[in-house]
């Protein structure tokens, strides 16, 4: 039997029609799904939280303290050059200067000098308060955990105790101040003290470095502001 070429042509037109519309089916149901999608879906990479751009010009600009005996020590110290004052060290550590003030119990901003070293503290990415950050002197804790053992220096038993005898000189903490113990975990090595007056309010955090438990050292790891709670 002899297909007439009329019929072949329609069955050729026919199919090409029936490819073509279901094409454009498909493709605008695809692009309708991916609209929908994209309205209730949250579509971007999500970037790691990295330390502030304020804590790495400090860090950049600042050196540890000298240890000069003491268990803990700031981490981060700026001293004072030629005919700088607060404000322009402010406008460098990209900080309010009264923070620096603060931070250093300074009553007079015209009285630094050349030389004098200032702690300056950092933007936490913990908490989002400024704090100064501490180092612990390894050969020192030796030393204090030894005394301890001995029945000596008992005073570093006590995370209040080592607050009041170390903390004195930063973010205007005295000993008159109301202090009092937010958290301690002996298994962990961590304590929080707060200490509050009308003029303040200050986190303070501690670790032990040495032993864990009742007869372990405490040592101060950050000073933290929360005046402007």
């Amino acid at each position: 039997m002899k297909i007439p070429p009329a019929f072949l042509a329609t069955l050729v037109v026919l199919i090409g029609f029936l490819a073509a519309a279901t094409y454009y089916y498909r493709s605008q149901t695809s692009t309708e799904t991916k609209r929908s999608t994209a309205d209730s879906t949250f579509l971007a990479d999500v970037p790691a939280v990295t330390s502030s751009d304020q804590g790495k010009i400090v860090d950049k600009l600042t050196r540890p303290a000298t240890p000069r005996g003491r268990l803990s020590y700031p981490a981060n110290v700026y001293v004072v050059k030629p005919l700088e004052g607060l404000f322009t060290i402010g406008n460098k550590m990209k900080m309010d200067w009264r923070l620096i003030k603060r931070a250093n119990n300074i009553s007079n901003e015209n009285s630094i000098q050349q030389g004098t070293s200032l702690a300056i503290p950092k933007l936490s990415n913990e908490t989002d308060y400024f704090r100064l950050e501490f180092r612990v002197d390894g050969s020192k804790a030796s030393e204090l955990n030894r005394a301890v053992q001995s029945g000596d220096e008992s005073v570093y038993l006590d995370p209040v105790k080592v607050v009041k005898k170390e903390a004195l000189t930063y973010f205007g903490v005295t000993e008159s101040d109301d202090f009092s113990v937010l958290e301690q975990d002996q298994s962990r090595g961590t304590a929080l003290i707060q200490v509050k007056s009308d003029l303040h309010k200050t986190n303070i955090g501690l670790i032990q470095p040495k032993e864990k438990g009742a007869r372990g050292i405490w040592a101060i790891l950050y000073i933290e502001s929360r005046d402007n709670e």
